[in-house]
């Protein structure tokens, strides 16, 4: 067995000039309706299940066996075979969309004209006029959470490593390349400067020849992997841990999934876009609509990383024009009205 040896770096606290910060404030539940029981749509029960704040209290499919399949998930949920009656059950404040990617539109934007946060899984559709029009419908409903499904958007590690990769510190970015249950080499990412690679939830930095010069060293550990030397990408320590943990100490992972993170941030900032509307009606004009936009605005800093409608789109269109150039054996040029939502 070839083995690897690597340093890691401790993920600082974050700042007050932080994109987006931690929210302390009071999570109320959100009742939850899943629309898709599937294997996706029974994974998402069984996640939300972990969550005191999204109780789930409807599901929905029209295959009435994966509908008895995903009942023990949710005991308390009302059971339906028409996602509209669902939409009608009026303690439901969230809707998840688990279905096919073709049923997606339709569901979607009767989910937002029915007054509901939506947190649609990925791809938002299979054409790109599909997503266009649910993203123009989420754009317009500005009162609303929208989420689209890119989990790794809301993990924190995803979100650190992104982060610390757009310092610059590990020198120019000349390639990137992703690959999934692949068993090729990921030695063919290697520049002149450095090079992180990722393995399910945890990332190293190799060929990283400035680590003694930043300091890096003094607080690293060791880790056996291949036959390379690299800088382990920790997150979810503080500057204090670092400061007083041995080199050899190795920190509590995060034991939960992306998708965990996804739906924590989906409820926290249902709640958030809520509250905020709420205070504005009961203290100024309801009908101010520019002041409420104005004042959702200010609280983007508070919201917890997550996928947008815009996020969404984009990356549904891309890859579409992915898989368009794939099947015809062409080289396709991204071309920037693609990725105009109107």
């Amino acid at each position: 067995m070839a083995l690897m040896s690597g340093v890691p770096i401790y993920a600082a606290d974050q700042s007050a000039e932080d994109d987006a910060t931690e929210y302390t404030g009071q999570i109320n539940p959100v009742n939850c309706a899943v629309i898709g029981c599937g294997a996706q749509g029974r994974e998402i029960l069984a996640t939300l299940a972990r969550l005191a704040a999204a109780p789930v209290v409807a599901i929905c499919d029209t295959y009435e066996p994966s509908l008895r399949r995903a009942a023990p998930s949710a005991p308390r949920a009302e059971k339906h075979t028409d996602y509209r009656r669902l939409l009608g059950q009026k303690d439901v404040q969230a809707v998840i969309v688990a279905t096919p990617s073709h049923q997606h539109r339709q569901i979607v934007l009767d989910a937002l004209a029915a007054g509901k946060h939506v947190y649609c899984e990925m791809p938002l559709a299979h054409l790109a006029e599909d997503a266009r029009a649910m993203a123009q419908a989420a754009k317009a409903a500005f009162k609303l959470n929208f989420q689209a499904g890119l989990q790794n958007r809301a993990d924190p590690q995803r979100c650190y490593l992104v982060k610390f990769i757009r310092t610059g510190i590990m020198g120019q970015s000349v390639a990137l390349r992703a690959q999934w249950h692949r068993k090729k080499s990921w030695r063919l990412t290697y520049g002149t400067n450095s090079t992180i690679m990722c393995r399910d939830r945890h990332a190293w930095m190799f060929k990283e020849v400035d680590s003694p010069q930043y300091g890096w060293d003094v607080y690293a550990r060791k880790e056996a992997f291949y036959q390379e030397n690299g800088i382990v990408l920790d997150a979810n320590t503080t500057k204090l841990g670092a400061q007083t943990r041995k080199p050899t100490d190795k920190p509590a992972a995060d034991e939960e999934t992306a998708l965990y993170h996804a739906f924590k941030a989906f409820v926290t900032n249902c709640n958030i876009r809520q509250s905020a509307v709420e205070d504005l009606g009961a203290n100024f004009d309801a009908n101010d609509l520019a002041a409420l936009k104005e004042y959702l605005g200010s609280l983007k800093k508070n919201r917890l990383p997550a996928a947008t409608f815009q996020e969404g789109f984009e990356a549904t269109v891309t890859a579409l024009k992915a898989n368009e150039a794939i099947l015809k054996k062409q080289r396709i040029a991204f071309e920037p009205e693609w990725f105009e939502i109107g």
